[in-house]
């Protein structure tokens, strides 16, 4: 009888097992389907195991018009949420309002931003994708090494952003007669109501989704990848940096991996704080905010299923506000405290070494970078204009 301790440990071995635990692969996945329905501009090359942007211009001009008609769409939410009777209405329909047409605008600030700077931010995800697997060679012996990188939910997220457009959907269909939708305020009845309007109309929501989720989806893993990765090594080189023996040949590998790092540092940078950081955090500020609102007020009037998929999104926001905001943070802070650590080192030489060491930044365009203090007051802000909205609409 081979012993169950062994036989797990044959199962985690196995090319099954490994391909669920890795995040790049179900990563890849997320960017196979995008790029064959046109949901971005982008492709999966096999042969080279890296994101490509897109080169027909059949699928280029295909998403730029899906994308068009999102913005239009955005806009009119943006006049719906300014406009609504909210007096006359009930406060189940305000948040839905509010949710509907926030996380569609929202969606659409995300998809233009990245889309102004789409071939740098292609590269810089190959980039981070690339070295993480170079370093897991070095330091693991195999680049698909089982390791807890802080990505594993990864994994999930990507599969249910492959069903989550689903749900609005079928919301579409029961309500559809409402004024968030422009075609029950703007189309005659006898087109909208037939048979031929639902159809189209359901498809051109369930596509709407897609190219939303996606887009978002596609600007989530761009600054969670970077971060999570860039604070597991620094991680790595503080724990190094702490061994007393073999302290010369170490030193030097934990500083080839800095520089590295910080090299990476300087891209990530240059691609993503003009605009990809400073739309992620408002799009989640306003999302989370009216998540909590929703669970306040609405949660006992809310069905079983609809109430339990609202809390999964509000606990689900939360953690990656913690794996990418509070991620982002540490990198600053982890790398603060190993370039302290050189500069009070006994070696002269690694003393000086310490001194031209820069800190690791993640900048939000020019204005600021991540540390703790920047992570608290995100916090505090989502309570505050939490608080704001129930005592202006409630």
């Amino acid at each position: 009888m081979v012993p169950k301790s062994s036989q797990i440990i044959s199962f985690l071995k196995t090319k099954p097992w490994r391909l669920f635990r890795s995040w790049e692969y179900w990563l890849s996945r997320l960017y196979q389907t995008a790029g064959t329905f046109c949901l971005l501009p982008i492709y999966w090359e096999r042969s080279t195991n890296t994101v490509q942007y897109e080169k027909r211009w059949l699928k280029i001009v295909t998403w730029a018009v899906l994308t068009l008609y999102l913005t239009l769409d955005s806009t009119y939410q943006f006049y719906v949420m300014c406009t609504a009777p909210y007096k006359a209405m009930s406060i189940f329909d305000i948040l839905k309002i509010l949710l509907h047409g926030s996380r569609r605008i929202g969606a659409s600030a995300l998809i233009i931003g990245f889309s102004s700077n789409m071939k740098n931010t292609v590269k810089l995800l190959n980039q981070t994708i690339d070295i993480h697997h170079k370093l897991k060679r070095n330091y693991y012996g195999d680049e698909n090494a089982l390791i807890d990188d802080g990505l594993l939910y990864v994994n999930f997220g990507t599969i249910v952003l492959h069903f989550q457009p689903l749900g609005p959907t079928l919301q579409h269909l029961q309500e559809r007669g409402s004024f968030r939708y422009w075609g029950a305020r703007y189309l005659p009845p006898s087109f909208y109501n037939s048979a031929f309007g639902i159809a189209i109309f359901g498809t051109m929501e369930l596509i709407l989704c897609y190219v939303s989720i996606f887009g978002t989806g596609y600007a989530a893993t761009q600054v969670i990848v970077y971060a999570q990765t860039t604070r597991h090594w620094l991680n790595i080189l503080e724990k190094d940096s702490q061994k007393p023996l073999a302290k010369a040949w170490l030193t030097l590998k934990n500083l080839k991996l800095y520089r590295t790092l910080a090299v990476l540092n300087c891209i990530h940078n240059e691609a993503c704080s003009p605009v990809l950081w400073p739309m992620s955090q408002h799009v989640l500020c306003s999302v989370h905010v009216i998540c909590n609102v929703l669970l306040i007020k609405c949660f006992r009037l809310l069905p079983l299923l609809i109430g339990a998929t609202l809390f999964f999104a509000t606990v689900t926001i939360t953690l990656f506000e913690k794996n990418c905001l509070k991620a982002a943070a540490d990198v600053y802070e982890i790398s603060k405290r190993f370039r302290d650590r050189m500069r009070r080192d006994d070696s002269k030489r690694n003393r000086i070494v310490g001194r031209s060491l820069r800190g690791l930044r993640i900048k939000v365009q020019d204005a600021y970078y991540f540390k703790i203090s920047t992570f608290i007051t995100f916090m505090q802000s989502v309570v505050e204009n939490t608080i704001n909205v129930m005592l202006t609409f409630f």
